[in-house]
């Protein structure tokens, strides 16, 4: 699956590396096991753990494609 990261103007890096997370950590919550919830504008959130023991929420935008978020 394609996944395509929301990029800060002003920086050109994806949104979440501010907080000191890495992509990989994103992936990892986003296939693995965790709660997926509804969020607000058609936005869904994933609530997982990361390999490394970090807890995060992933909030994205499904795509038309069902291939690609």
């Amino acid at each position: 699956m394609e996944v395509r990261y929301f990029c800060d103007p002003d920086t050109g890096l994806p949104h979440f590396s501010r907080h000191g997370i890495e992509s990989h950590e994103v992936d990892e919550v986003l296939w693995g096991p965790g709660e997926d919830l509804p969020a607000a504008r058609n936005a869904r959130m994933k609530l997982g753990q990361t390999s490394a023991g970090r807890y995060l929420q992933v909030v994205y935008v499904p795509d038309d494609d069902p291939r690609s978020v």
